[in-house]
């Protein structure tokens, strides 16, 4: 049976580590095991925990700190969490350098870009000219926009379908070694991968919170799950 590394969510004001049940229930309906990784960023004792999964999803939450992409923080800017950040751009950094299939969920994509070379807007209300909805109110499996789909994700899936969204910040300049595989209307970019790597995709919709009306969710864990040796 495959493992996959989730890691955790963090409560700022309560200094707890946290997981939604539903990301694990994405994992395990596509037939495999989810743990839950711990809060310590020594690089030695990441490298161990990475060695004994057969995979890592970087799940969503916080707002990644402005100065991992030299820039200042702006007032629209959300929580970050300095402990959060280094475990998951240690985690990121040994993940992309020992090829491990990698997926990150809205805030993982974004690790993903600004790991990359990338960077965000820190508040797309603030600092881009949206159309549709972005931070969609409950319930948050209901599909609120079209995205369209390039690449493979074209040939797999075709031309669009509709995703939910959960995001305030997202992709701003992608990262050279990033593909992108979906965007909005209004030019954000949805989804995009490394296609040098086993798998290292993210997107920025939230398939763990549209198990139930999003199919395709389900289709991407399991190519991910597929890379696998």
């Amino acid at each position: 049976m495959k493992i996959i590394g989730l890691t955790p969510l963090y409560d700022v004001g309560e200094n707890r580590l946290f997981m939604l049940r539903k990301y694990i229930n994405l994992i395990e309906q596509n037939g495999a095991y989810a743990v839950i990784l711990p809060f310590n960023s020594d690089r030695k004792f990441l490298e161990e925990i990475v060695d004994r999964l057969d995979g890592i999803v970087f799940t969503g939450g916080l707002d990644v700190a402005p100065s991992y992409y030299n820039e200042d923080k702006i007032e629209a800017c959300g929580k970050s969490s300095f402990v959060r950040d280094k475990l998951e751009f240690e985690l990121m950094d040994i993940c992309y350098k020992k090829d491990i299939p990698t997926l990150g969920i809205c805030r993982g994509f974004q690790i993903m870009n600004v790991y990359l070379g990338g960077n965000l807007y820190q508040d797309l209300k603030k600092q881009k000219d949206i159309e549709i909805i972005h931070s969609q109110e409950k319930p948050y499996n209901d599909l609120v926009h079209e995205v369209e789909n390039y690449g493979f994700f074209r040939e797999k899936f075709g031309e669009k379908f509709y995703v939910n969204s959960l995001h305030h910040q997202a992709v701003k300049e992608l990262a050279e070694n990033l593909v992108v595989l979906q965007k909005s209307s209004d030019g954000i970019v949805e989804a995009g991968y490394v296609p040098e790597k086993k798998f290292f995709l993210g997107l920025q919709w939230h398939p763990e919170m549209a198990i139930d009306t999003l199919e395709q969710g389900h289709e991407i864990v399991k190519m991910f799950l597929d890379s696998i040796n």
